[in-house]
């Protein structure tokens, strides 16, 4: 006599168990896994600044003077080329981002040239190759690794531009060096106490303090340069930095701009419309708050980072240090100005 065979199989309620099983077993694991991946992104990120503040001092070395701001866009769009060949140090309009580059193996970025041989062209000589290739270190992998390609607002000569904006800043002082007390809660009668020194040849858009035709030395940083900030996280309104049409003030002009909110930030209290000026995780702003068609301006001017808890900072020294969002406003503005003699502590 054939027994008959018997078949082994799940049953339907076997089954469901398994899958909630495992479903109970990735609601646990998730949350550990994002902490690993966030915590493997700040640390990319705090790498990010140190080869940054690195390529500062490497600058230095060589030309006797850390980068600047550059000149405001309201002068110059363009990079300042002598020839074929970018100019170098304080004789660069754009801002220390394009300076540095360099420095951060990226010399052949820096030097990209197209002969412009054709005017209705308006390729600005490679400047618009340049602006929309920069290296991946200027970006937080916790925010956009590898940038976002977007749309100038402001066209040169009425032809768009692709840009990617940076993740990251310079230090600007305690005060915004802006055009008027409308939009930058400044009247421009400020000492310039920052790291990262703006130009204007013209002598009509900064104050006399800040024209200097030259960048600052370390020697200018007498508060010592494990006492003062170099470089730091910007914070950026979430709604609009994924966007590849258009983003808000501070984060819409390009990474290599000279002296914009876009690549320099601030430390001071309280700010042009009474909101807060301290650092902030990435947020959606208020979409009543903004100048012009830009809404939601906020918070152009301010320190931040996608990270939570704080954002990753660079000192003078080259040393990089997680700042609290939780930091005093008055330590901030000591951390930011370089020659208050002021005394503080991070920890």
């Amino acid at each position: 006599m054939i027994r008959g065979i018997r078949r082994v199989a799940f049953t339907l309620i076997e089954l469901l168990v398994v899958i909630a099983i495992i479903g109970v077993l990735i609601a646990l694991l998730l949350p550990a896994v994002q902490k690993v991946r966030e915590a493997a992104n700040r640390v990319s990120c705090s790498n990010n600044l140190k080869q940054m503040a690195l390529a500062v001092h490497n600058h230095h070395d060589v030309f006797k003077s850390m980068p600047t701001a550059g000149e405001p866009n309201y002068y110059n769009w363009n990079r300042t080329l002598k020839g074929t060949v970018p100019a170098s140090g304080a004789q660069q309009s754009w801002g220390w981002l394009y300076q540095i580059l360099p420095f951060v193996e990226q010399d052949n970025l820096w030097r990209y040239y197209e002969p412009d041989t054709n005017t209705a062209d308006l390729q600005f000589q490679g400047d618009y190759f340049i602006l929309a290739h920069p290296p991946s270190i200027y970006n937080c992998p916790s925010r956009r690794q590898g940038g976002v390609l977007s749309t100038d607002p402001f066209p040169w000569n009425n032809v768009p531009v692709q840009v990617v904006a940076t993740d990251y800043a310079g230090n600007g002082g305690t005060f915004s060096l802006g055009w008027d007390n409308q939009t930058d809660g400044t009247n421009n009668t400020g000492t310039f106490n920052g790291v990262m020194h703006a130009l204007d040849p013209t002598g009509m858009f900064l104050i006399p303090t800040v024209i200097k035709g030259k960048g600052l030395r370390f020697a200018d940083i007498t508060d010592g340069l494990s006492n003062t900030m170099l470089l730091g996280e910007k914070a950026v309104n979430k709604a609009t930095y994924q966007s590849g049409t258009d983003a808000v003030w501070g984060d819409d002009e390009g990474y290599a701009i000279g002296l914009a909110w876009d690549n320099i930030r601030y430390s001071r209290t309280p700010d042009a419309l009474g909101l807060p000026a301290n650092p902030v995780q990435d947020q959606v702003c208020p979409s009543t708050v903004g100048w012009g068609p830009d809404t939601a301006a906020w918070p152009n001017w301010r320190w931040g980072a996608a990270h939570p808890g704080g954002f990753n900072m660079a000192l003078a020294d080259g040393s990089v240090r997680l700042v609290n969002y939780s930091i005093d406003l008055q330590t901030l503005q000591y951390l930011c100005n370089r020659n208050d003699g002021q005394v503080f502590n991070l920890d």
